[in-house]
């Protein structure tokens, strides 16, 4: 895929997170700088603010599975854009509570 196409999934799977997160009564913020290290923040009840990396998602024998490497964010938002199903997982960190 031609880079300017995953930008735009990229960007997709992000909204989809972050009104999972808002409609979850979760305050949510984008962080300005595109090369910031998480892509979004969330503010738990359990942890307080923290950052969340997401990533487009195939579906795999055992779930959904991330072809794009790690997470460096302490969540993980997985997301499949073809049903709009978003599987979080333990990223740097335990996986908070709220997102279990």
């Amino acid at each position: 895929m031609k880079g300017r196409a995953l930008g735009r999934i990229g960007a997709a799977c992000e909204r989809l997170v972050q009104a999972d997160l808002l409609r979850r009564g979760f305050e949510v913020t984008v962080p300005i700088n595109p090369a910031a290290k998480h892509d979004l923040h969330v503010d738990l009840p359990s942890v307080g603010w923290t950052g969340v990396s997401v990533k487009a998602a195939r579906r795999g024998a055992g779930g959904l599975r991330n072809d794009r490497g790690r997470s460096n964010s302490p969540v993980l938002a997985l997301v499949l854009l073809s049903t709009g199903r978003i599987e979080y997982r333990p990223g740097t960190e335990e996986l908070p509570p709220e997102l279990k």
